[in-house]
């Protein structure tokens, strides 16, 4: 199973009904989560590949209040650190978007896991 695939199984075992994408266009159901792989490398060494991935995600948390944003977030964060990954929480803010009059949180993690 590959990292954005475990990424989306823990996220949805965690929030049920929430829907979550690689990628959003107009019109989509609020609350949402979008995840975004921002770099990413193997492991390998002289004996080859060896089977771990490590890569940096920026998750994104999408929803009409501040304070449902703050709950999936920290919801999501959980998460990831409770699953079977190694997971490092590098940064993340907030902003309000004007254009969609959505809240959003951004968190960046980087991800390690076997492939």
């Amino acid at each position: 199973m590959t990292i954005e695939m475990k990424i989306v199984s823990v996220i949805r075992a965690a929030l049920d009904g929430i829907d979550i994408y690689d990628s959003v266009g107009v019109g989509e159901g609020v609350p949402y989560i979008v995840y975004t792989q921002i770099s990413g490398a193997r492991d390998t060494c002289l004996m080859g590949d060896q089977g771990v991935s490590k890569k940096r995600f920026q998750i994104d948390v999408y929803a009409r209040t501040p304070k449902e944003r703050n709950e999936l977030q920290k919801t999501v964060r959980n998460a990831l650190f409770e699953s079977d990954m190694t997971v490092i929480f590098l940064s993340d803010g907030t902003a309000y978007e004007p254009e969609t009059k959505l809240y959003r949180h951004r968190q960046d993690f980087s991800i390690w896991s076997n492939e």
